[in-house]
């Protein structure tokens, strides 16, 4: 390598093309770069995905872009990366450190305090690259799918979409299931407009569990589902997760995903049951900037 240079995405737009290629490159198998952006998981990468990113980082000389590491938003403190990948024909040369060097720089000076990233389990090389790179294994996480041509043919009896009267009970319920998220630090109106959809599961009146869906064009995306604490243990997590599978068919949507930790059988049992499949897995890795 002659003049390698690190240049970010926003300042040579031009390399956007070309990084896209290089993801696109790694998906699958032993080298699959896994997108940290979980609804985006085991997805082929699109311009969205790149522009969605806090920041992307190319590795350029003579023109070429030989390697390339984004920085994907996860929460105030952490960001989850999505790479590195190298060229082919560039690797061995210290490229991916390289990257992951200014990368860190770039994440502390931007408030963040520590980092995360999404490893294919297939994928030893980049396990060992993080590995030497100070990151541990935290929890393995799994991607589980569902075809909507297998979702129930009738409607299940308490399960709607959200009106707009209802937004602020189903924001209570999220805010009691997910007291670390952000995401109802937005108006759930504002979320719609995003692309996002609210079901819920009603009964006597009273909205007992509620669930949140990312719509995408490949693969809608299950963000969140939580029923009130005083209402579980009697089924109704499952026939919301029912009902809202019928509704998505009806509205069009070929298939549904969702992620969940390995060490949460109690939600595994009840994803599978109601006809969620494995589609794969990865590890969560953590560590210091």
């Amino acid at each position: 390598m002659s003049d390698l240079r690190l240049t970010d995405l926003d300042a040579e737009p031009g390399c956007e093309l070309p990084a896209l290629e290089l993801f696109r490159a790694t998906q699958g198998g032993r080298n699959h770069a896994v997108c940290g952006e979980p609804s985006r998981m085991g997805l082929p990468p699109e311009l969205t995905d790149l522009r969605q990113a806090l920041g992307v980082l190319c590795a350029v000389d003579q023109g070429q872009v030989h390697g390339t590491l984004a920085i994907c938003p996860y929460s105030d403190e952490q960001v989850t990366l999505w790479g590195p990948v190298v060229a082919s024909a560039a690797r061995r040369r210290g490229i991916g450190s390289a990257l992951l060097r200014e990368t860190r720089s770039a994440i502390r000076d931007g408030g963040f305090q520590s980092l995360r990233v999404l490893v294919d389990e297939r994928n030893r090389i980049g396990r060992a690259f993080w590995l030497a790179h100070g990151l541990s294994p935290w929890k393995r996480n799994l991607v589980f799918e569902h075809p909507l041509g297998l979702a129930p043919k009738e409607a299940v009896a308490g399960v709607s979409l959200a009106r707009s009267e209802d937004l602020d009970e189903v924001a209570r319920l999220l805010r009691q299931g997910f007291p670390d998220s952000s995401y109802c630090d937005v108006p759930l109106s504002q979320r719609e407009r995003q692309g996002y959809r609210h079901y819920l599961f009603q009964e006597s009146g009273a909205i007992l569990a509620a669930a949140t869906v990312r719509a995408q064009t490949a693969r809608n995306w299950l963000n969140m589902l939580t029923v009130a604490p005083d209402a579980r243990g009697a089924g109704r997590g499952e026939r919301l997760l029912a009902g809202m599978l019928h509704l998505e068919a009806a509205l069009g949507v070929r298939r549904m995903g969702l992620e969940v930790l390995a060490d949460n059988p109690a939600a595994i049992r009840l994803y599978e049951k109601v006809g969620f499949r494995r589609a794969w897995s990865c590890t969560i890795m953590t560590g210091p900037l």
